[in-house]
């Protein structure tokens, strides 16, 4: 996955001969790919957390996510670290999640009233349709450790007092530059294709395997 300065990233790949912004390449990064019509996203983000929160957001905003690799994404999860005009603490994370094969888009603002400067931990009710394999009336309980040189991210599927399903993803933060871009390619050329390749084969287990399907309750 990659992890980007909204400010820096229509300039970012510049330099890099396979990687562009609002381009065709073999790994591109497109704006209507994310949430909002500003055509700056940031100013989306930043509406966002403030209709939601009445927050404002004065600092960078940092963006995780795939990106399209031979014109092809699907992001089942990106999230936005929102931080303070120092650039050092995170305030909000703005969850941006994505179903298939319905290819809607949902955003859940996060707000850590802990106040922990490390972690964040919340947990809402669920209201968007991911899974037809799991109903709505769940709560998700998250804990997202903030980005550094690890970044740690666990969610939780609660039905009352059961949990129902749990997920983690653990990543290491490496350098931006060509030799790592490079290797990127060479290692995960359809990242995003294998992504959505997963979730089906995934899916058509667990049909086999008799689970209950919940169709979407818009349709």
């Amino acid at each position: 996955m990659m992890y980007v300065d909204l400010d820096e990233l229509p300039k970012l790949f510049d330099r890099f001969l396979l990687w562009s912004f609002n381009k065709p390449n073999i790994a591109s990064f497109y704006r209507h790919d994310h949430h909002g019509h500003h055509e700056r996203l940031a100013e989306s983000i930043k509406s966002l957390v403030f209709d939601k929160t009445g927050d404002v957001v004065r600092g960078p905003i940092r963006l995780l996510t795939h990106m399209r690799y031979f014109g092809y994404v699907f992001n089942p999860l990106s999230l936005y670290f929102c931080y303070d005009r120092t650039g050092k603490k995170v305030t909000h994370v703005v969850a941006e999640v994505n179903n298939t094969p319905w290819k809607q888009q949902h955003c859940y603002v996060l707000k850590n009233e802990n106040k922990n400067n490390n972690c964040l931990s919340v947990r809402h009710a669920k209201d968007f349709h991911v899974s037809p394999f799991m109903h709505m009336d769940m709560d998700y309980v998250w804990s997202i450790q903030y980005p550094g040189k690890n970044i740690d991210i666990h969610i939780e599927n609660w039905c009352k007092d059961k949990k129902l399903f749990d997920a983690s993803m653990y990543l290491k933060r490496i350098d931006l530059n060509s030799m790592n871009l490079s290797k990127m390619l060479i290692n995960f050329p359809l990242m995003t294709l294998k992504v959505t390749t997963l979730i089906h084969y995934e899916a058509i287990k667990l049909w086999f395997k008799g689970i209950q399907y919940v169709p979407h309750p818009k349709n």
